[in-house]
């Protein structure tokens, strides 16, 4: 009864299939700003070194969204 759809599933069997990797996000690129240096005395210190490693760790969530973006990319490369 549905014979002459056979040909058209065949069809797109042997149709090579193309992917193309998503733009990455534009918050992953944006730069980390290092906080001033407004230490007065060594009380301060503590609060500068803080605010540096809120930005180091901030920089580290961007460069591993990179790396997993680049690996999913790649991922679907060799496939």
């Amino acid at each position: 009864m549905y014979l002459f759809l056979i040909p058209l599933i065949s069809s797109c069997a042997n149709r090579p299939t193309e992917s193309t990797p998503l733009p990455l996000p534009s918050s992953l690129f944006t730069p980390c700003s290092i906080p001033d240096y407004d230490v007065v005395c060594y009380t301060d210190y503590p609060g500068y070194v803080a605010s540096l490693m809120g930005v180091i760790e901030k920089c580290n969530s961007q460069l591993l969204g990179i790396k997993r973006a680049s690996d999913s990319i790649s991922k679907t490369a060799g496939e």
